[in-house]
C-alpha cells in the first residue's frame, strides 16, 4: 500500500480482493467508473491514447455531456475492470478518482486503521477538474461528448479523432498548467499542495461546488 502524489492520490494495495477478500470469489467492485474531461485529457497527456480507444471505441461506456461511465458487465453487475483473483487490472494512472480512494471495512481493520495516515487530498483534483470543465466551456459553451462518441451520421472514428485532438489543445492551452505537476510525496507535501489548491482559487476558473454535483447521473 502506498499514498500516491498530488493528480492522482489515494491508496493502492495490489492483490488484496483476490487473497484477503472474505466474501470470495463473488467481489464487490460493482462501481462504474466514472471519467471526467479533466481525466481524460491527463490520460492522453501521459500517452496513453490506447486506454481511452478501448473504452469508447469498443462501446463499454455511457456518454453524458461532460463525463462518461464505464458500464458494468450485463451478467454480474461488476466492473469490466476487476478481476476476480486480483481486484482492480487498471494501471494506477487509469483508475478513477473513486477507485484510486476506496477502502473497504475489511481492508481498513487489517491494514489502514492504526497502521498509516491516510489524508486523502481531495481538493487539488477535485478543483482542477472543476476549472478544465469550466475552461472548456467557456470555449466552446455547447460542447457535449456526446456529439463526438454518439454522432448523429455514424462516423465514429473520425469524431473519435476529433476528440482525441480538441482535447489534447485545450490541455495545452489549460492556464494552469504548472497545477496540474505532479508531485511526489515529501516532507513539504502538505505545504505544495495548499500552494497549488491556492493558486487555483485565485483565477478566474475557481468554481465553489458541492462534490457530488459534478458527477450527478441526471447531468447532461
Amino acid at each position: 500500500m502506498f499514498i500516491d502524489g498530488a493528480l492522482r492520490g489515494g491508496i493502492k494495495i495490489e492483490n488484496f480482493c483476490g487473497n484477503f477478500c472474505p466474501k470470495g470469489p463473488q467481489g464487490c467492485c460493482t462501481y462504474t467508473p466514472t471519467y471526467y474531461l479533466f481525466d481524460l485529457a491527463y490520460m492522453l497527456s501521459i500517452g496513453r491514447e490506447d486506454f481511452i480507444k478501448e473504452v469508447l471505441l469498443k462501446k463499454l461506456f455511457t456518454a453524458r455531456r461532460l463525463y462518461i461511465q464505464v458500464n458494468p458487465r450485463p451478467e454480474t453487475g461488476i466492473c469490466q475492470f476487476h478481476d476476480f483473483s486480483s481486484g482492480c487490472t487498471l494501471d494506477w494512472v487509469l483508475r478513477s478518482r473513486t477507485c484510486r480512494r476506496a477502502a473497504c471495512n475489511h481492508m481498513n481493520e487489517m491494514i489502514l486503521d492504526g497502521n498509516v495516515h491516510y489524508q486523502s487530498r481531495n481538493d487539488l483534483e477535485l478543483k482542477l477538474k472543476r476549472a478544465f470543465q469550466k475552461f472548456i466551456l467557456e470555449e466552446t459553451p455547447l460542447f457535449s461528448l456526446k456529439d463526438y462518441l454518439e454522432p448523429s451520421d455514424n462516423n465514429t472514428d473520425e469524431k473519435f479523432e476529433e476528440l482525441i485532438n480538441y482535447l489534447t489543445e485545450m490541455w495545452d492551452r489549460f492556464p494552469l498548467k504548472e497545477s496540474m505537476t505532479h508531485t511526489e510525496p515529501t516532507e513539504t507535501f502538505d505545504f505544495i499542495i495548499e500552494t497549488k489548491v491556492k493558486q487555483v482559487e485565485e483565477t478566474s476558473l475557481y468554481v465553489e461546488y458541492e462534490v457530488e454535483a459534478i458527477k450527478s447521473p441526471t447531468s447532461h
